[in-house]
């Protein structure tokens, strides 16, 4: 794309990039790319509502305008993997803090409730 970054955006980039790494075979990362576009539309200046509807299109995955039990479960689900993964890259490290992420990724959606 001929783009130039400087070694600081660079830096920032890669960074940011490193808590979506899916996996690494023969020194090549692979990305979760549904995690970046999550947290791309999170941490942008859109609206509530614009984040909401680009959110739910990333996560309507047979694309009929409604999400399947599945499909809200697993949004939810990347959903707040991407926000414990960014947000403690972020974090201080007060126990208290780390605690309480760790107690919210620990939760799971309890599909029968749903029933």
């Amino acid at each position: 794309m001929g783009i130039k970054y400087t070694s600081q955006e660079k830096e920032v980039f890669n960074r940011f990039l490193s808590g979506f790494v899916s996996f690494e075979e023969e020194d090549i990362e692979y990305y979760e790319f549904n995690q970046i576009l999550t947290a791309l539309f999170l941490l942008s200046k859109s609206s509530q509502r614009e984040k909401a509807q680009g959110l739910f299109d990333i996560f309507d995955a047979d694309f009929n305008d409604s999400l399947s039990q599945f499909e809200a479960e697993y949004a939810f689900s990347r959903i707040c993997d991407v926000v414990f993964t960014y947000s403690e890259k972020i974090l201080d490290n007060e126990e208290s803090m780390v605690a309480l992420h760790q107690e919210i990724m620990n939760k799971k959606v309890d599909s029968s409730v749903l029933t």
